[in-house]
Order: structure tokens, then sequence, then C-alpha cells
């Protein structure tokens, strides 16, 4: 209870401190933290997929594993223009 009438305790109040919401770009810069997340993720895969695919120990075409490493590179590609476009 204040001893005079109409004095705030919060002590906040008396620094003039507003509570807002984040702005705009708070999100923006989550989102690109999970991509960039996700990025480090599928370059991970696409390199033991690489691996996989040069230490085969016969030089029979693969077309499944190339197959896998190209779905891999399109996905690391697309999120890296997420990634650009959150930017902008």
């Amino acid at each position: 209870m204040a001893l005079v009438s109409g004095i705030s305790l919060d002590p906040e109040a008396a620094i003039g401190v507003t509570k807002r919401s984040p702005p705009k770009w708070v999100d923006g810069v989550d989102e690109i933290q999970y991509d960039v997340g996700r990025i480090k993720q599928k370059m991970k895969e696409l390199a033991s997929l690489h691996d996989k695919h040069l230490n085969r120990p016969t030089l029979d075409d693969s077309s499944e594993e190339e197959h896998a490493i190209e779905i891999t590179t399109q996905e690391v590609t697309q999120l890296f223009h997420r990634c650009q476009r959150a930017v902008q």
C-alpha cells in the first residue's frame, strides 16, 4: 500500500518502461536460426551421402544414392533461399 495515493509501486513504471511486443524482425531471426540449424543437419546428411556414394565397394551406377544426393541438395538450396528472403 502506497503512503501517497496515485503513486505506483511498480519499479518499471518509475523509469518509463512500457511493455510492448517484440519487433517483427525478431520472428524473422528466430525463423532464420531454425533454418540454419536445419541447413547444418542437411549438410551433414549430404556429406554422409557423398561419402557413401564415393566409397562404395563397386563401381556400379547407383541412381538411388544419386537421387538422394540431388534431393538433399535441393532441400539445402531451398533453405538458403528461404533464409535469404527472410533477411530481405
